[in-house]
């Protein structure tokens, strides 16, 4: 599946644009996300479990798919 992944803040800063895509298996869920966020992304790795992630507008835990 593909996702386009809406950046706000430092994260936005930290890479220099407002949006990534990123794709991930079926099933996958928000710790995969992040995971490959911050392989694709060496900038922010360490930054990593820092920010949250949200889902149709809220803010979703890490084991929601």
């Amino acid at each position: 599946m593909d996702f386009t992944v809406r950046l706000f803040a430092g994260l936005r800063e930290a890479l220099g644009r407002d949006r990534v895509s990123i794709s991930l298996p079926v099933g996958a869920r928000v710790r995969d996300l992040v995971e490959r966020f911050s392989q694709e992304h060496p900038r922010v790795a360490p930054h990593a479990g820092r920010f949250a992630v949200a889902v149709n507008l809220s803010i979703a835990p890490v084991d929601q798919e």
